[in-house]
């Protein structure tokens, strides 16, 4: 259509079809076998990327003697159990008035 007798409503309904024709060749392409073959290596591949790239940067922090990320997941899960062990202890400790002046200190 020659550009002086394009009015907007026209452009409007040209630009509508035209995303009604994208979205239903998406569609086709999307709920193809080809394409979910595709989608499903490369989900693989880019998992088995980030599994190499994790073993990677700890060999790379080791080397440098820096802390890997496994041994400050192991440290936090060892703090985290003495933090329960001593919370339980405190709780199965009678309360004598001492201690209670002795944590109200603490907590000021």
């Amino acid at each position: 259509m020659p550009p002086a007798s394009a009015d907007p409503q026209a452009l409007r309904r040209l630009y509508d079809q035209w995303i009604d024709c994208a979205e239903q060749a998406y569609a086709r392409t999307a709920h193809g076998e080809d394409f979910c073959q595709a989608q499903a290596e490369w989900v693989n591949a880019s998992s088995q990327w980030r599994q190499e790239q994790q073993v990677s940067i700890e060999q790379s922090l080791k080397w440098l003697d820096l802390p890997t990320r496994s041994e400050i997941n192991t440290l936090t899960r060892r703090l985290r159990a003495v933090e329960a062990q001593l919370r339980s202890r405190e709780q199965r400790v009678p309360q004598t008035p001492a201690r209670r002046a002795k944590r109200s200190k603490k907590k000021s």
